[in-house]
């Protein structure tokens, strides 16, 4: 009873917050950890288990009064959402559903322990437990917190008798000093006694070589170029984006007491030691400085092996004395070693120390004294007979694995003999012709050509960074990934370029820049990795302009080294001036003359008394007077610190202006400090009095004795030295013109705008759900005890001491041993369909699988993250080594919903140099509909295509189906809509768990605002859940309204075409000081009518961007640009109208002068104030790189607006189309702009080759996935029409073929054709029918059988290509017979037309077939790659132009020449047929030709018909060729119609037209009738 109380109290308090994955039986009980980083958008999923063989516990350790079986818990009607709530572990959970839901009486004894109320523990027996922590804490703020306790032990020995705190690397076991850190294999550096660690395949890091859109780490990892430089490091060796890894994981991240991943996957180069954790250490440091004590290890180890019980030929107190005459420090290593030393490093030089060495020491023997030298096969030979007796405890030779030795006086630079020995005792190579490698000469070293001039020192020697590699041998290597500086041949490393801070100087100097500073011409800054400044340093983009508009003009040069002298700074006399603003923009300054608001004046006028054309100047003796205007700007320095020559080379600094006659430019502040800046005392000669001045160095001297600070009041615009000003002399040189785009001159637009009501923020009603971190109680222990797990985390037990939860990068009772794994780091771009899909309840999952052969070793399931790069561990079998081979990863896209698991497509990547015990696999990836394939046969599935290779294709296998073929059977028990992927379940969202049987939803306690619906993500993450918004809301419980923005466009643009695709741009500057653009959102429009309001919602912003642009593309390979908003305050809501007056024009346009248009850019903008005068109505205007505005003075001012490039990466339009593309926020979307006559999405649909079809006419009108009711009015009026004729049709040849299967009519060839030609006619009928409902199948369902999709498509095709012809021809035998019959008259033979009859067509029907067998192969099945179902069109795809050409000539045989020979053959039976009737009259009246011809006309209406049908659609074919409006489809599709309309009409134009077919006819139906009603009777 007691139980059912502990049972009931649990529903009431909750205490453990920690749920168990068993995720399989090599680690198992698993917490996971789930961080996120926003500034740089990563995302990071790690698992931490106990290894298989450190878990504990069993179900006599669960107290009876919390143990309940799952028969007990049925009977309280408990539910596996209780059992949710209690924190029970996730496979408890799943094992219990399948027990309710299968009524499974073996499982009846399973159980379940209730750790509600026992405090912090929790797992299946309730033996876990992080203790002191609260209810509310997190697996996240635990490990933080165990992390941040974990101090440096590198100074503690007392580590040393614990190996287990040295974590090792065991898929190698060699002859080595320490265990391998899996960082030392194939780093270049020999670790192992017999070269283990470096083996063959380790130039195969060194051969790779990467695609054009990747770049190459230093470590030959190849990664997307568009993560270069973003903020986040993806190299193992960080080089996309740092060059000094050592300050980085040591100093930086302190990657010991930090779980950042950059510690997890860091590799440094071959001259650092690695610590095990991330961190690195000198190989010549003298004290250990691996945070973890590794290195002490090493040390330790490396001394032993010199000791006797290692070494024979030494004594222990050889040894000894040795060991103390070293490092004071070595003597820690060993206990009480420092007592029984009988010499130490401070006395080392007495006699008796020698005499110690001679009495203990063999004349021969080895040891290594100096621990600074970390090689454990480089050793120092000792020989007596060469020994100095001053220097006895220095070796006399050194040598290589007991082998190789030099004498140590032969040595170079014996301090840095550690650089030396690595070089002279290396492993060598043979020089190679591999055009991959670079040959380090010296160093008898191949070295992938990609570490030439890299900053890094690979070659021993240095021969990859030293002066010997010349511009030719870097051009001959080819290095795509390098910027290549403006002049000289030199190469620079990216990396380095986004390192430099262009607000310094300190990289002018460094051979490791370009000497030419063409590193720094480039706009803005790389804050965030959207940045423009980054997009250029990462080679992505190009930029047009290097410096903005502002710094034009101002007195600093920015040199473009091929600019031919043009600079910023020339031909600034066509530049629009600012008067008066303390700024020379003329080179003479008389544009500051005579202005009397400012200091300068004031010197000038009052204090020297100068005329109005003079400025104040001092003399070469340091007397200032004054100098005209003219004698300024004339390139001859008259003044002392060039004050009269404003374009020199320090006023290019807008720090030290100030120039010395000795050419050094010193700061305005240097001027009167009593210290002789200049040689010739230039900033000191100007002011006498401060010689004697008791002023101190950091304040300005006054004539009248005062101390004014330099800092704060010198050069302040105010004259604080009364009366003369003293502290505001030569302040102007350092005056700069305003860097930053004002928009207060500028009038906003519209100019009237309605806000919406304010949404509340932020609801108070709701709680984070990302909780707050929590202070954990701090516990006094040992430093050491704190390492226990070394990068795990320490989980107590009940019943027994500690243990260890290991991410996946160790495992072993004490995380000891490192794991062999990949560390994916994958970022989706997904398709703008998916995004809206997902407002529909859905969301994307990607399943990783690690596979060998056809075996899963590991696997993984996340939910996608838009924008986020996200990471996760995939392990290999343990233990290590694991097996040799093409190991590879494939990744699955899943759209699942609460209900559904549906998949959308693959990729699989081999896993580059699979042969290290660490792998890393960087992936962008973008997201698109699979597409099918018809190679391999798929038994129980489908046949698709990996999209990152195409020509790769697998098997998508249906349910319960796995094998390459889908031939095998599995028994997977996934419930609730979950997918089995050979044999694991994908599960749809709120479930988890093996079998999809646990519900997790979060939802239940979330109220999602303004129509907003609650989506359950993933139980792992931080993120528990998503309320799922609608266009107009944003926000956690989309409680904020998303800014929007109302287009109308005026009819004066709208009526040029009536669909267009627009880019909508929602600008805002970088920073309050920039005049360089940032986007904040950026939207494409598809086929938009411009007689529509458009309503734009600028999402998840509250307010509107201060700059709206509209970018309009009419026709290809055109845009405009359209100011929509510029706004100076935060607008919520606006309506704008788009018309010409807003149209921001090519600066082209509005510059007259032929001359001045055909400037570079550089010199064109220095016109751009003629723009804004000329043209007064202006608004804006745009150029390569900028976008100006005429500000309300008619001053332009322009910000730098770059532009992402538009064309698609790749061409998915068909026919010539134009692609653009929009990529942004990790979306991506694309429109095809047509040309010609083709239409649809892709531009897939022709009017061509004078051939209709359903899919031209009504394919751009079906909206897809729709059901038939949404359609629009076209589609029903199609099928109505098709309706009407083929029930007609149907009737009519029905009739036809049983009037003309009558024996009396098949006694003529006549009667034979006619029966054919019915037989065809509903043959092509039908084909005309189901060519409609393929074309409505395929597009409102989704597709799974892709063959019999094309198949289905080529054979309707095909066949209603040959029907329509074939009738033709028929019709042509018909007439040809009539004609031929009447001219033979009573001669007729009836027997020989039946003969030529029963020819004829066979051979019509085969050479109409033959001639159309190009229409088997010009099909072709293709996908909108954005869809987020699988639909397909079935295109006409030409690859050859002869092939073109011969059905364009076969069509239009088949339109002229049957309808021509018909209409000859008809017009010369008529005429005969006239001439006899003329014959026969009897009365003279009637016998005039064209009175007889009159009467026999309407005899001939049904040929005459006929004819008219081939004439109407060749018409139609040869004068509407393109379809422009809308009226046109219904005039195609009246046109289709007619030329199908034949095939319905054979009865009545043949049968009902000739007598005698009509009186067989009625003979038929009257016998028909006879035995109709003899039947009755009967």
């Amino acid at each position: 009873m007691l139980k059912y109380i502990f049972l009931l109290h649990s529903v009431l308090q909750i205490n453990g917050s920690f749920r168990l994955y068993n995720s399989d039986i090599s680690y198992r009980d698993c917490l996971y950890s789930n961080t996120i980083n926003t500034e740089i958008n990563e995302w990071i999923l790690t698992r931490y288990c106990l290894d298989g063989n450190n878990v504990v516990g069993n179900q006599d350790e669960c107290d009876e009064n919390v143990k309940f079986t799952f028969e007990e818990l049925k009977l309280k009607h408990v539910s596996g959402e209780n059992l949710f709530k209690w924190n029970a572990p996730i496979d408890t959970i799943n094992n219990y559903e399948k027990y309710l839901d299968d009524n499974d009486m073996s499982m009846k004894s399973d159980f379940f322990c209730n750790c509600s109320d026992l405090g912090n523990f929790f797992g299946k027996d309730c033996s876990y437990s992080f203790r002191k922590t609260s209810s509310d804490t997190t697996f996240d703020e635990i490990i933080s917190k165990q992390f941040e306790k974990m101090k440096e032990l590198s100074s503690t020995s007392e580590i040393l008798d614990d190996e287990d705190l040295l974590t090792c690397y065991k898929g190698i076991q060699c002859d080595s000093t320490i265990c391998l850190d899996w960082r030392q294999i194939c780093d270049g550096f020999i670790d192992c006694r017999n070269g283990e660690d470096e083996f063959k395949d380790c130039l195969l890091i060194e051969l790779n070589q990467c695609e054009e859109n990747e770049y190459r780490c230093s470590n030959g990892l190849c990664i997307p170029q568009t993560f270069l430089i973003d903020l986040s490091y993806d190299c193992g060796d960080i080089t996309d984006e740092e060059y000094d890894i050592d300050e980085i994981v040591n100093e930086l991240f302190e990657c010991h007491k930090s779980t950042v991943i950059v510690c997890d996957f860091s590799q440094s180069r071959w001259s650092l030691f690695p610590c095990g954790n991330g961190e690195y250490s000198l190989l010549d440091s003298s004290d250990p400085e691996c945070a973890n004590g590794r290195d002490l290890f090493y040390r330790r180890n490396l001394l032993l092996s010199f000791s006797s019980a290692h070494n024979n030929n030494i004594s222990f107190e050889c040894w000894l004395l040795m060991l103390c005459v070293s490092e004071n420090f070595l003597l820690d290593y060993f206990d009480d070693a420092e007592s029984e030393c009988l010499c130490d490093e401070n006395n080392r030089e007495k006699k008796k120390c020698v005499k110690y060495f001679n009495q203990y020491c063999p004349s021969l023997f080895y040891f290594q004294h100096d621990m600074r030298f970390f090689s454990p096969f480089v050793k120092f030979l000792y020989d007596k007979s060469k020994s100095n007796a001053d220097e006895w405890w220095e070796p006399t030779h050194i040598c290589f694995m007991n082998e190789t030795c030099v004498e140590r006086k032969t040595i170079p630079n014996w301090s840095n003999y550690i650089f030396y020995w690595q070089k002279t005792f290396s492993l060598s190579d043979r020089p190679s012709d591999d055009e991959r490698l670079f040959y380090c000469n010296e160093s008898k070293r191949s070295i992938s050509k990609y570490r030439v001039e890299d900053s890094i020192t690979d070659c021993y020697y240095g021969e990859d960074e030293n002066d010997q590699i010349t511009s030719l041998i870097m051009t001959s290597l080819n290095l795509t990934d390098r910027f290549k500086c403006k002049t000289g041949n030199q190469w620079m490393v990216r990396a380095l370029i986004a390192d430099y801070d262009k607000s310094s100087d300190m990289a002018i100097n460094n051979e490791n820049y370009c000497r030419d500073k063409s590193y720094q011409l480039y706009v803005g800054e790389c804050r965030r990795p959207s940045d423009f400044a980054c997009q250029i340093l990462r080679g992505t983009v190009t930029p047009l302009i290097y410096n903005v508009f502002q710094e034009n003009c101002n007195g600093i040069n920015h040199v473009d080294p091929l600019a031919d002298n043009e600079t910023d700074e020339t031909n600034c006399e066509e530049w629009s001036t600012k008067k008066c603003n303390n700024i020379w923009d003329w080179n003479n300054g008389t544009d500051e003359l005579n202005c009397v608001d400012g200091v300068p004046y004031y010197l000038s006028q009052t204090v020297f008394k100068c005329q109005h054309n003079e400025h104040y100047c001092a003399d070469q003796k340091g007397t200032i007077g004054c100098l005209a205007a003219e004698r300024a700007g004339d390139g001859v320095i008259d003044c002392l610190g060039a004050t009269d020559e404003r374009k020199m080379v320090c006023t290019n600094d807008s720090g030290y202006p100030f120039q010395c006659r000795s050419g050094e430019c010193l700061s305005v502040l240097h001027i009167c400090n009593k210290y002789r800046n200049c040689p010739d005392s230039d900033d000191e000669i100007i002011c006498p009095w401060a010689t004697n001045s008791s002023c101190a160095s950091i304040e300005f001297p006054c004539k009248n004795g005062t101390c004014v600070p330099r800092v704060s009041k010198q050069c302040n615009k105010i004259i604080d030295c009364q009366p003369d000003g003293e502290d505001e002399w030569f302040c102007d040189l350092e005056y700069r013109q305003d860097l930053k785009f004002s928009l207060k001159n500028i009038e906003e637009y519209p100019l009237f705008n309605i806000n919406l009501p304010k949404i509340a923020m932020i609801n108070d009603a709701h709680s984070n759900p990302l909780t707050a971190i929590k202070k954990i109680s701090k516990q006094k222990k040992k430093i050491i005890d704190n390492w226990f797990c070394n990068r795990g985390i320490i989980i107590r037990f009940r019943f027994s001491n500690k243990k260890c939860l290991c991410p996946p990068s160790y495992y072993g009772l004490r995380c000891q041993y490192q794991s062999e794994r990949v560390l994916i780091t994958v970022k989706v771009d997904i398709p703008i369909s998916l995004v809206r899909y997902r407002s529909k309840n859905s969301s994307l999952l990607i399943l990783a699988r690690l596979i060998l052969g056809d075996k899963v070793f590991d696997y993984e399931r996340i939910l996608h993250e838009p924008l986020m790069k996200q990471m996760f561990y995939l392990n290999y079998p343990r233990p290590p080594p694991k097996k040799q081979g093409n190991w590879s990863v494939r990744f699955d896209a899943f759209s699942i919903s609460t209900f559904n698991v549906q998949e959308k497509a693959s990729w699989l990547f081999n896993v580059p140099f699979s042969f290290l015990p660490v792998n890393r696999l960087v992936l962008h990836l973008m997201l698109e509909d699979s597409r099918g394939c018809q190679t391999l046969n798929c038994i129980h599935g489908i046949c698709r295509r990996y999209l990152n290779s195409p020509y790769d294709e697998y098997c998508q296998c249906d349910d319960n189906w796995s094998g390459k073929f889908c031939q095998d059977p599995i028994n997977c028990s996934c419930v609730a809509g979950g997918k089995c992927i050979d044999g694991y379940c994908v599960c749809p969202l709120a479930r988890i768990g093996n079998e999809c049987r646990v519900l997790f939803n979060p939802c239940h306690d979330i109220k999602c605002e303004n129509g907003g619906t609650c989506l359950p993500l993933d139980e792992r993450q931080v993120k528990k859940f998503e309320c799922m918004c609608p266009n107009a809301f944003w926000g956690i419980y989309c409680e904020r309204r998303n800014a929007e923005v109302q287009i109308e466009f005026s009819p004066l643009i709208s009526s040029e075409l009536e669909l267009v695709n627009v880019f909508v741009h929602f600008l805002n500057l970088e920073s309050d000081l920039s005049a360089v653009l940032s986007v904040e959102n950026r939207f494409l429009y598809k086929n938009i009518k411009l007689n529509q309001i458009l309503h734009v919602y600028h999402q998840n912003h509250d307010y509107l961007s201060a700059f709206t642009l509209i970018e309009i593309y009419y026709q290809k390979y055109t845009s405009n640009y359209y100011l929509g908003a510029l706004l100076t305050k935060n607008v919520t809501n606006l309506r704008t109208q788009i018309d010409q007056g807003s149209r921001c024009p090519y600066v082209d346009e509005l510059i007259f002068n032929e001359t001045i248009r055909k400037f570079s850019l550089r010199k064109k903008l220095k016109y751009y104030h003629d723009v804004c005068k000329i043209d007064r109505g202006i608004k804006c205007f745009h150029d390569e790189a900028s976008l100006c505005f005429c500000d309300r003075y008619h001053q332009p001012d322009c910000v730098a607006f770059p532009r992402s490039p538009t064309a698609c990466a790749k061409n998915y339009c068909q026919n010539n189309g134009q692609c653009i593309s929009n990529i942004f926020n990790g979306v991506w979307d694309f429109a095809c702009i047509c040309d010609g006559c083709s239409y649809g999405s892709l531009c897939q649909l022709v009017t061509s080759e004078y051939v209709l079809s359903f899919d031209v006419i009504l394919g751009p009108d079906i909206k897809t996935n729709m059901p038939f009711i949404k359609q629009p009015f076209l589609i029903k009026f199609a099928l109505a029409m098709i309706t009407f004729m083929v029930v007609i049709g149907t009737l009519s040849n029905v009739l036809s073929l049983i009037t003309f299967r009558q024996g009396k009519i098949r006694e003529y060839g006549c009667g034979m054709y006619l029966f054919c030609l019915a037989f065809v006619g509903q043959i092509g009928l039908s084909i005309f029918a189901c060519r409609y409902v393929y074309l409505l199948t395929t597009q409102l369902y989704d597709i799974h059988h892709f063959r019999l999709v094309h198949w289905s498509c080529i054979a309707l095709d095909y066949t209603l290509s040959v029907c329509p012809i074939l009738f033709d021809w028929i019709i042509v035998c018909i007439a040809i017979e009539r004609y031929v019959n009447i001219i033979k008259g009573a001669s007729f033979e009836k027997t020989k037309s039946v003969w030529w009859a029963k020819r004829l067509v066979p051979f019509l029907t085969l050479t109409i077939i033959c001639s159309s067998w190009h229409e088997l192969f010009v099909h072709e099945l293709i996908y909108d790659p954005r869809s987020a179902s699988q639909n397909a069109w079935c295109i006409i795809k030409i690859s050859s132009l002869w092939i073109k050409y011969y059905r364009l000539i076969l069509n239009l045989f088949h339109l002229i020449i049957p309808g021509s020979i018909h209409l000859i053959a008809t017009i010369l039976l008529l005429h005969k047929t006239t001439q006899r009737k003329q014959t026969l009259e009897k009365k003279k009246s009637e016998k005039s030709y064209w009175g007889v011809f009159r009467k026999q006309l309407p005899m001939y209406g049904s040929p005459f018909g006929l004819i008219m049908f081939s004439i109407i659609r060749v018409t139609f074919l040869f004068t509407l060729v393109c379809i422009s409006r809308q009226w046109h489809k219904y005039v195609y599709l009246l046109a289709y119609f007619i030329s199908f309309s034949p095939f319905m009409v054979t009865f009545p134009i043949f049968v009902l037209t000739a007598e005698i077919y009509k009186m067989e006819f009625k003979n038929f139906l009257a016998r028909f009738i006879r035995k109709l009603k003899a039947r009755w009777i009967l």
